[in-house]
């Protein structure tokens, strides 16, 4: 027994020292797993950052998903209710080109009546302004809307003691004054050339002593007629 203690005691030294390598080994091994184990765990958790961060793009894709359908529904609305509307008014536009033409026709006949009922054949009168050198003339007129009086230079009759002022009346359709415009005797006769447009045989006549304004009435200023343009003018206007 004493002779075989040394080699026992030996035995179990290196028994001793084989699980100490075993437990080194198993501590290194131990070590490398918890190593693996806190790399996966890292890993781990960085994949569910990225699958989060990747859920919150899906959503964020479906909200952009939905906003854009909803923008989609409400543009395909607003074209539907614009399709309406274009229809509505191309519909409101035909019937209000159809009006214009009935009202065109019905507005030809009424002028046309209006005109017989005033008269196929009309005599306008127009006064121009006294010149310098007529201011000093004794004649006198007297005018009202349709009636033109000129009263003469008083004469004395044959026993000299009293005076006589003979006067004349003439009847027109229509006077202009001397303050009347261009654009008045146009108006006036306005008709008459929208009869002439419409087709009907129209003459206007201007009459009168030289000087008396005749030109003037019919083209306008001879120097510039642009600035008040006369009856022609304004009918091709």
């Amino acid at each position: 027994a004493t002779e075989g203690h040394p080699d026992r005691i030996k035995s179990l030294r290196e028994s001793a020292e084989g699980a100490a390598e075993g437990l080194q080994v198993a501590q290194d091994a131990l070590l490398q797993e918890q190593q693996e184990t806190e790399t996966l765990r890292k890993k781990v958790l960085q994949e569910e950052e990225a699958l989060q961060e990747l859920q919150g793009r899906r959503q964020e894709v479906e909200a952009q998903s939905l906003r854009e359908r909803q923008l989609r529904c409400n543009q395909m609305r607003r074209e539907e209710a614009l399709r309406s509307a274009v229809e509505a008014a191309r519909a409101d536009q035909e019937a209000r080109t159809a009006l214009l033409a009935e009202s065109g026709v019905l507005l030809q006949k009424l002028n046309n009546e209006v005109l017989s009922l005033k008269g196929n054949i009309r005599v306008f009168c127009r006064l121009r302004p006294r010149l310098a050198q007529e201011n000093q003339e004794k004649v006198c007129l007297e005018v009202a809307e349709q009636q033109l009086t000129v009263y003469g230079v008083p004469q004395r009759n044959v026993t000299g003691l009293s005076e006589q002022t003979r006067s004349w009346s003439f009847d027109f359709d229509h006077i202009f004054r001397p303050e009347a415009s261009q654009a008045e005797v146009f108006e006036e006769i306005s008709l008459l050339v929208q009869s002439a447009l419409d087709g009907y045989r129209v003459a206007i006549l201007a009459y009168g002593q030289t000087g008396s304004g005749k030109t003037y009435t019919m083209l306008g200023p001879s120097e510039e007629a642009s600035q008040d343009p006369g009856v022609l003018p304004r009918t091709v206007e």
